[in-house]
């Protein structure tokens, strides 16, 4: 259960936005504080109230991850999903969590998986009707230009047939911006090829082929 916090409270993290959802779910702000030097979760309503949640554990994202919010069909209600990125310790991660209230996470991906290496800055967003997760830069420094799906909310995810890859002349890359347009377009603004590079002045846009036929 959570609690009310005071409003002076010092944000280190902002994980994301929950929209309001179905089983009365409440929109929501959904980041990390400094509580007296331990980092909680907490969570903002529409109404600015804010509420506090445990501790943030070993192992869970507070830079470099890539957050995505989707809607599930069954509940109607919003999770908001970190995937990768550095622990409060610095060690990258291969691991997605969710929520749906933003100051109470689980880990969705078994502790003991490795479906994929270590990294942040990776591009996550939702394609195909499917979690999508691009590149990131690993433990050497080594930017990556892989790309992984997940069909079940990002507890599995496997990487990607010869058929859906990036272009030879894309640069392996973190930390871009994704978007997804109207006509199922995935766009990718700039990004950096290792962490104290500059930052790419690139935009890339791909689609799936057949997400192009019409009916």
């Amino acid at each position: 259960m959570g609690g009310l916090v005071d409003m002076a409270l010092s944000v280190k993290t902002v994980l994301g936005a929950i929209a309001e959802g179905g089983l009365n779910q409440s929109a929501s702000l959904a980041v990390i504080i400094d509580n007296n030097g331990t980092l909680n979760f907490a969570a903002m309503d529409k109404d600015m109230n804010w509420t506090t949640g445990n501790a943030v554990p070993d192992g869970f994202p507070v830079s470099g991850f890539g957050s995505l919010l989707v809607l599930s069909s069954a509940s109607k209600q919003y999770s908001l999903t970190a995937v990768a990125g550095k622990d409060k310790d610095g060690k990258l991660l291969n691991s997605a969590w969710s929520t749906t209230n933003g100051y109470s996470w689980v880990i969705l991906t078994d502790i003991e998986s490795n479906y994929f290496e270590k990294r942040e800055g990776i591009m996550l967003s939702l394609y195909d009707d499917k979690y999508c997760m691009i590149g990131g830069i690993d433990e050497s420094n080594k930017a990556l230009k892989d790309i992984y799906f997940s069909i079940d909310y990002g507890v599995t995810w496997t990487l990607s047939d010869t058929l859906t890859v990036m272009s030879e002349d894309y640069k392996a890359r973190g930390f871009a911006s994704v978007a997804v347009d109207k006509e199922k377009f995935m766009l990718l603004f700039g990004g950096k090829e290792s962490d104290n590079a500059n930052e790419l002045g690139q935009l890339w846009r791909g689609r799936i082929n057949r997400l192009g036929f019409k009916d």
